[in-house]
């Protein structure tokens, strides 16, 4: 929706509290000269049709007209700002400034077209086509231009500030002095990069979306698809990740390639100057001027590198998520064959590749801890020269994969600057061979033009994965001991599998028992509490859907009664009726179901109520929550495509959830420096996912002392036990401890965890 701002010239006349009548300019009031403004009203018509006025707190006509135009923009309707004169002592006038109004592109389009009349001709501008080559171009020149309005005189600005801030003699510089010259170069640039990244990530996000929105359209109504021309919400997420990916390799740029190139420049323009025997103030100077437009082409091209690449990105994805959605299995390789074409484009040009097996690639560079190794999960290809061998001196063209550079083809006829010319090479891996290798689509390389094209009625085989060897067979365990059957019946592991399907399906019909039973399946097989323990209370998990309790939208019994309100019922089944089909509106719903998760994950609890006091509360309350979150995010985050990140998450307990967070951290970072072991503070994301699985494995593992539940504090202890062995298990993991060094590590983080949980807990609960 677009915002209309328009002159107003209807008066207000205000006797009282309330508006008397909304009448012509001036009509029937007389305002003396100068009549200054004592404040400023908002008034718009409420749904009852009336005029409801409301004092604003601004002191400035600026600061009024930017929250009237807010107020707008939320209520979608007609909002009109006035100034209150005063006429004389017993009647005050709202002299109208404007009024503001939202309206879609096509309704200001008229409103305007009507306004201009025979002034002016309006004319709407054609939408660009991102499959053609020359506006696709275009498009990538505005964005390049975007980014490197920002990025260039953030970088000449801290080349300039590092040659005047060095307070070294030219003339006379050693060779340490030059290194570290070039190392606090380094270092300026890193931080002049991290600034850039953050001024431009959310317009590269904003520009993919529109990107994949526009392609979208595009490619369905190009190729007479029968699917739906809007993106998803998900895709939308999935584009704007991808984007953020790309954006990280900023620093990798400035603090490597264009910091080593400026150095080696620096180094000879010095050497050089010394050699002619000029001053050191020549020698600064062709420094500042040469280094500065270096970094400034420097950072033109890699910036329009970035754009090709974060267009053509968000541009096939949305083409293969078309393909998916239409039913499309194949898609092929469509290169420009003109002079520019590179060896590596003519070479793919005309292969088939998978469309499901491509998209795979942008799932896997989403899940990335770090960012940037997307160089390996989504490679590109480079060409050089073979050294050595029967084809040495010839080009190779490379596929780059996590142990370097792997050879894919091998050019025997050139076809580089011929029109529609491909060219001939030889040993050339396959396309089931380059998809096992994590072959993904476009672009291929830095400021590639290749397009997917859909393949319709074709099938293509998915690369063979290696048969898992036969396992040795396990000795037969002793048999358990019979359940007792408490006769409501009890829930059977090997009988009841969770689905989806039935789960959405129960919900909708509001069956009690089908929705008791699935969600038994789920816990059980999310591995929340072992079969022996969960499910054997006489109650087991009986569900309420119509909880008459205020203020509360889910109950849990300490006998497994769990319930939910009628409107948090009704949104964890619109949340599993949108996520059976993949549908992104299912986020929407998100709260309604992860109460359910939350109440289900609390009926199962093995602790007593007696311990739910003080501390105990503390710690059931987060570890539920924690663990239901960790339930849903497994389980629904790859299929609806969303991260639900527990510390950003505003749902229930979020203080809870933060405050333990960052009691692990710091709790982490302590015990590792007091025994010596260097790192830096771990990923808030790693925390998380630490956090849900210890609180899944706490009502497993930690219960065998039959006082282990019955108390706060002996609770909030299990707890913390829970996350101090999840954390050595993971530090002792990436450090490679011995079995010495691990349980002196535990033994620390234990105490540590204990004395921080306590007070955490006691001071959030205040």
């Amino acid at each position: 929706m677009e915002l209309l701002e328009l002159p107003s010239r209807a008066v207000l006349v205000q006797r009282g509290p309330s508006v008397g009548y909304v009448g012509p300019s001036l009509a029937n009031v007389r305002l003396r000269r100068g009549a200054k403004a004592q404040g400023y009203i908002l008034l718009h018509r409420a749904s009852h049709g009336a005029w409801q006025t409301f004092r604003m707190s601004a002191r400035l006509v600026d600061t009024a007209r930017r929250a009237a135009a807010r107020v707008a923009r939320k209520t979608r309707r007609k909002v009109i700002l006035g100034e209150l004169v005063e006429v004389d002592g017993s009647t005050q006038v709202i002299r109208s400034i404007a009024s503001f109004e939202t309206m879609s592109k096509a309704e200001l389009l008229a409103r305007a077209t009507k306004a201009a009349g025979s002034v002016a001709r309006l004319v709407k501008a054609k939408d660009s086509d991102p499959y053609d080559p020359r506006e696709f171009d275009a498009l990538v020149d505005a964005l390049a231009r975007d980014l490197n309005r920002e990025a260039v005189p953030a970088f000449k600005k801290t080349v300039e500030k590092a040659i005047t801030s060095s307070r070294i003699d030219w003339a006379s510089a050693t060779p340490r002095q030059v290194h570290g010259f070039s190392t606090r170069l380094a270092k300026k640039l890193d931080a002049s990069a991290a600034a850039v990244y953050r001024s431009v990530g959310p317009g590269l996000a904003k520009t993919a979306v529109g990107m994949a929105t526009s392609a979208r359209s595009s490619f369905v109504k190009k190729h007479n698809l029968r699917v739906d021309r809007a993106i998803e919400l998900k895709d939308k997420a999935a584009v704007t990740r991808a984007a953020a990916t790309n954006a990280h390799y900023i620093r990798n740029f400035a603090s490597g390639q264009m910091s080593e190139s400026l150095s080696s420049q620096a180094r000879d323009i010095i050497q050089t100057g010394i050699n002619k025997g000029e001053s050191s103030r020549v020698i600064g100077k062709e420094l500042h001027r040469r280094l500065s437009d270096a970094a400034e082409a420097q950072t033109e091209a890699y910036f329009r590198m970035v754009a090709s690449t974060v267009q053509t990105r968000a541009r096939e994805y949305s083409s293969l998520r078309s393909m998916q959605d239409a039913g499309i299995q194949v898609y092929e390789w469509s290169s420009v064959l003109d002079e520019a074409t590179t060896e590596i484009c003519r070479w793919l040009d005309g292969k088939q590749f998978s469309v499901d097996a491509s998209l795979e690639r942008y799932a896997a560079a989403d899940a990335l801890e770090d960012p940037t190794d997307i160089k390996h999960t989504m490679p590109w290809f480079y060409e050089k020269k073979i050294q050595g061998g029967s084809h040495g001196g010839k080009t190779g063209i490379f596929m780059q994969q996590a142990g370097g550079l792997q050879r894919v083809a091998v050019v025997e006829k050139s076809g580089r600057g011929q029109r529609d010319e491909i060219g001939k090479y030889s040993n050339a891996k396959s396309v089931k061979g380059l998809q096992g290798n994590g072959f993904s689509p476009p672009p291929a390389h830095g400021g590639c033009r290749s397009t997917a094209i859909p393949v319709l009625g074709a099938t293509l085989a998915r690369p063979a994965t290696p048969k898992p060897k036969p396992a040795a067979r396990p000795k037969p365990a002793a048999p358990k001991p019979a359940t007792p059957n408490h006769g409501i019946g009890q829930f059977d592991p090997s009988k009841t599998k969770y689905d989806n399907g039935k789960l959405a399906q129960a919900l909708k019909a509001e069956d009690q028992a089908e929705v008791r039973e699935q969600m038994a399946a789920l816990l059980h097989e999310e591995g929340v509490v072992p079969y022996d323990h969960a499910w054997n209370r006489p109650e087991k998990l009986m569900y309420n859907s119509d909880l008459k309790r205020a203020g509360a939208r889910g109950v849990h019994t300490w006998r497994g009664q769990i319930g939910l309100d009628a409107r948090a019922h009704r949104e964890a089944g619109q949340f599993m009726a949108n996520a059976e089909i993949g549908h992104g509106d299912a986020q929407r719903y998100l709260n309604g179901f992860n109460s359910l998760v939350h109440e289900a994950v609390h009926g199962a609890s093995p602790m007593k109520s007696s311990a739910y006091r003080g501390v105990g509360v503390f710690a059931e309350e987060t570890s539920t929550e924690a663990a239901a979150r960790h339930i849903v995010l497994n389980r629904f985050g790859p299929k609806l495509g969303f991260r639900m990140e527990m510390v950003k998450y505003a749902g229930a307990y979020s203080r809870y959830i933060t405050n333990t967070v960052m009691t692990m951290r710091r709790v982490q970072t302590g015990v590792l420096d007091a025994i010596g072991i260097t790192s830096r503070p771990a990923a808030i994301r790693k925390l998380e996912e630490s956090l849900g699985r210890a609180s899944i494995q706490m009502r497993a593992g930690y219960v065998a002392e039959a006082n282990a539940t019955k108390t706060g504090e002996k609770w909030l202890e299990v707890f913390s036990d829970a996350l101090s062995d999840e954390l050595t298990a993971t530090v002792a993991t990436e450090n490679n401890l011995t079995a010495a060094q691990t349980k002196k590590l535990s033994k620390k983080m234990r105490a540590s965890m204990h004395k921080e949980m306590l007070s955490t807990a006691k001071e959030t609960l205040k």
